[in-house]
């Protein structure tokens, strides 16, 4: 009814859900077509409660065959509801953005017929999700827009999916450009940060793909999943009617993403975004030197560390001057970590190359660059929230001070004083440091001198006579010293 003198006869599609249907008589040839299960059953539901009847219709759409779709409330609530909760239909999830709000009761609604085994589900056995309850980690890498590894408070690593979404599709040409982008719009919110994560159910392993865990993650309590498709870096999975792994806040997704797409954000946009190319400077030592003089006038240049190689050694990446750079720390000399699988890494090389990795990757650095080697890297100081990483490394014992480059380097006195703190504290290679041996190898007597010319049998006070001098030889092997 449309006014008191105008009415309309047409059908409506109860929006979100799907009832099994009746039986049909096929009209061409006179076939009768058995009904669903509970079809008959959900029609006499119906027309008990709303034949002739007056109600309330709130047309939303229109359906793909162009019937109209809408919301139809019986005098004591929304008639979707009613069904669902008997398990007379299923949700569907192409009506969610039309309902919005309302699609998480109905969603409640078919979950109590669900437990209660009621119509469609009876003598159904639930799909065990694997969910779990809500961890605090830290986010230790972000591998894309929709994968991540986090580290748990022990210091395991694993990875996880985020749920119902999908990053860029990298077959796509118009969504694969914003796949960079997307994933470095995760990298600067949450790296090294800390995360609450539950897992919503799990994939198990198939052909070319290993086990995936798929989580909801929030920080700062926003969800990171909707905060992507909100901007356009994720799109929201379609998922099968029945499938029971998807993200607690699925309807929002679908409704973050019809707007992203209004709006024509991020990877909706028909403009293709600026991808920044970085120039490789280390790939040969010309090009090394070159950058070497623009970079060793500057001080403190920010840059994002793209790779560990080892404790020491880093692939560094310069936005502001679209530099790609082999970086690695002046002054110190960290145990080198094995390279593959066959290959052996020196004592504590692998502690060292771990804990710059879960202290650098991917982090927003410093660096300060001083000169090159001779493969074409960048030497110099690296600085994590404005720390010397070259000191906490030696402060943990997992690299030791090299004399000659810490004093060209200015910063000695810093690095020999975490050195022995190091030592002192037996930390990392210095576990077993024996002061005595040490004063023995530097050719050192730590056996008290005899007294002469002392008082009371006490040993003579050493005196101290600086002089300037010239060094004229240094004796490779024996690094002993010639000096006028």
């Amino acid at each position: 009814m449309v006014s008191p003198n105008q009415h309309v006869q047409t059908t409506v599609l109860v929006a979100g859900l799907r009832a099994p249907t009746t039986a049909r008589t096929n009209p061409s040839d006179g076939t009768t077509q058995p009904a669903e299960p509970f079809g008959n059953e959900a029609q006499a539901f119906v027309e008990d409660r709303l034949l002739q009847r007056s109600v309330q219709v709130q047309l939303l759409g229109v359906s793909p065959n162009g019937i109209l779709v809408g919301s139809v409330r019986h005098p004591v609530g929304n008639i979707a509801e009613f069904l669902l909760k008997e398990g007379l239909a299923r949700c569907v999830d192409h009506h969610s953005t039309w309902l919005g709000p309302e699609m998480g009761k109905l969603r409640q609604a078919e979950k109590s017929a669900k437990d209660g085994q009621k119509g469609l589900f009876r003598g159904t056995v639930q799909q065990r999700t694997g969910a779990s309850g809500e961890a605090e980690a830290i986010v230790s890498r972000v591998f894309s827009a929709d994968t991540l590894y986090i580290r748990n408070k022990v210091g395991q690593e694993k990875r996880i999916n985020l749920s119902s979404v999908r990053q860029p599709k990298p077959t796509d040409p118009k969504q694969s450009p914003f796949g960079a982008e997307a994933k470095e719009f995760l990298r600067k919110r949450l790296i090294g940060k800390h995360v609450k994560v539950q897992t919503d159910g799990k994939r198990p392993a198939t052909e070319g793909y290993d086990e995936r865990e798929m989580c909801t993650v929030s920080n700062n309590n926003k969800n990171v999943a909707l905060m992507l498709v909100e901007n356009g870096y994720a799109s929201v999975i379609r998922h099968r009617m029945d499938d029971p792994d998807r993200s607690p806040i699925y309807d929002e997704l679908l409704a973050a993403e019809e707007a992203a797409q209004k709006e024509q954000k991020g990877m909706w946009s028909p403009k293709p975004p600026k991808q920044p190319t970085y120039v490789d400077y280390s790939e040969s030592l010309e090009k090394a030197k070159r950058q070497l003089t623009l970079l060793s006038r500057q001080r403190k240049v920010p840059a994002v560390v793209d790779f560990v190689k080892a404790g020491s050694r880093f692939t560094v990446l310069v936005p502001r001057e679209n530099a790609k750079l082999t970086f690695v720390l002046g002054g110190i000399r960290a145990p080198r970590s094995a390279r593959g699988p066959n290959d052996t890494a020196e004592p504590f090389g692998q502690e060292a190359h771990d804990f710059a990795t879960r202290r650098c990757m991917q982090r927003d650095v410093e660096i300060d660059v001083e000169d090159n080697d001779k493969q074409g890297g960048f030497i110099g100081q690296l600085y994590v929230n404005r720390e010397s990483f070259g000191r906490l490394l030696v402060e943990e014992g997992l690299a030791s001070v090299h004399a000659y480059s810490a004093e060209k380097s200015g910063n000695a006195n810093e690095l020999f004083a975490a050195e022995q703190k190091a030592k002192e504290a037996r930390k990392g290679m210095w576990h077993d440091w024996d002061p005595s041996q040490e004063a023995a190898e530097n050719g050192e007597d730590l056996q008290e001198a005899p007294a002469t010319n002392g008082v009371n049998g006490d040993a003579a006070p050493r005196t101290k006579d600086y002089r300037d001098v010239t060094v004229t030889y240094v004796d490779p092997h024996t690094a002993r010293l010639k000096v006028q």
